[in-house]
């Protein structure tokens, strides 16, 4: 069931029509603290949502899908887990600047692709949280060692594995996360 979901707080986002139990998620958590965000959103999307490759949902080898998308058809891959959290975080209040889409590869995955993607909540200082389709539990980056980190992107930049920043010599996926970003 779809709604448009109308309150002052959530304003910017007035007219992006929204599940009910995430309109539910979006209320409940408004002024909760940073740290309990980022599990409930971790936690609702991995409960809610369904994995699926694109193969069988798209008929492409590759979609990243909107969060309207991922909401109505309660399935997806993990970059539609990923990005469906970072929308939800953001209208959460939590600034694009401490959210990433990381790259990594499943080290268990020794056949086929191993690639995959997560949401990385970072704070200078502090320890990355990341946010995956694989497990419930936020965990910091350096904990998670079935992952294998490559390298990090949001509309500010690409960081490598170890978090220096680089320069963008082959911008492709910072374009790319742009464009999904301003879609509407």
């Amino acid at each position: 069931k779809q709604q448009r979901y109308r309150m002052g707080f959530f304003s910017f986002f007035k007219s992006m029509p929204l599940d009910e139990r995430h309109a539910r998620l979006l209320v409940k958590y408004a002024n909760a603290t940073t740290e309990n965000k980022i599990r409930a959103v971790n936690t609702f999307f991995n409960r809610y949502v369904r994995y699926t490759t694109d193969q069988k949902q798209h008929k492409k080898e590759d979609y990243w899908q909107s969060l309207e998308e991922t909401l109505a058809s309660k399935k997806g891959d993990c970059d539609d887990f990923a990005l469906a959290k970072f929308f939800t975080l953001r209208m959460l209040d939590i600034p694009e600047e401490n959210l990433r889409l990381g790259w990594c590869q499943i080290k268990a995955i020794t056949e086929g692709n191993s690639n995959h993607l997560v949401l990385l909540y970072v704070v200078e200082g502090s320890q990355t949280k990341v946010l995956d389709n694989i497990t419930n539990a936020v965990k910091g980056k350096n904990q998670r060692r079935d992952l294998k980190f490559l390298f990090e992107v949001n509309s500010y930049g690409r960081w490598l594995e170890d978090g220096r920043r680089v320069a963008d010599e082959s911008p492709d996926f910072v374009t790319a996360y742009r464009k999904h970003i301003n879609k509407k």
